[in-house]
């Protein structure tokens, strides 16, 4: 009677950790897909206004964010911004020659000090190292939006990229569009450590339910087949 008992305790436990976990990451995930996919929306609704033949003509040096073209498309990103209030940082870049190092064209937002202390934002022409973004490579050919969160100078984001296509439809930038992911992320951080005491809880309650059955098995062992009366 109390092994069966003891069984349905740790049944209990381990059915009940694995619920816990399964709604934390349930609502983590819904969260990041609500995210991704209000990103690519607005990157998709947004791409078009980008003039690809000013783009082109904008100097990859220091000197490019004072062409009219610049101007111009800086202008554009700050209105992409005033019309979708969720997004904290838009900017647009192109290849380099260099594996996994993108180059800016237009960036409509201030740089961390941490970063430079030369200028509020980013320079045409200046690097940039993409290979910690996991979907960013698409954005060439496709809308998407990284799976997920990224922490560094800029803050807690979550990105979302979409192509400007130049003549003949082909891609000769990306429009890169950033949104806030300080809650999710401080959603994630939080319960990690009890996902990792739920997880142990069911790992506990399994393992102890095996050893019941095992020394059950070893003591009917033991004790040897029934006597006849």
């Amino acid at each position: 009677m109390k092994r069966v008992l003891l069984l349905s305790v740790c049944c209990v436990v381990f059915l009940g950790a694995l619920g816990r976990i399964l709604f934390y990451e349930y609502a983590k995930n819904t969260k990041l897909q609500e995210m991704r996919e209000e990103l690519m929306a607005i990157a998709a609704k947004s791409s078009p206004s980008i003039d690809a033949a000013a783009l082109a003509r904008i100097p990859l040096t220091m000197e490019g964010d004072k062409t009219p073209e610049y101007k111009e498309l800086y202008d554009t990103l700050r209105e992409i911004k005033e019309a979708y209030p969720v997004v904290k940082y838009a900017y647009i870049l192109t290849t380099t020659d260099q594996p996994g190092i993108m180059q800016f064209v237009v960036d409509a937002d201030p740089l961390p000090e941490i970063v430079t202390a030369r200028s509020q934002r980013s320079f045409p022409g200046d690097k940039y190292d993409v290979r910690h973004l996991t979907e960013i490579r698409n954005a060439f050919s496709m809308v998407c939006a990284d799976r997920n969160i990224n922490a560094d100078a800029w803050g807690v984001t979550l990105s979302g990229y979409a192509p400007i296509n130049g003549p003949g439809g082909k891609a000769v930038a990306i429009l890169c569009i950033d949104m806030d992911a300080s809650s999710v992320y401080a959603y994630q951080n939080a319960v990690r450590p009890i996902i990792s005491l739920l997880w142990a809880l069911a790992a506990a309650a399994v393992i102890v339910a095996i050893g019941g059955l095992v020394l059950r098995r070893k003591k009917a062992a033991s004790a040897g087949p029934p006597q006849k009366p």
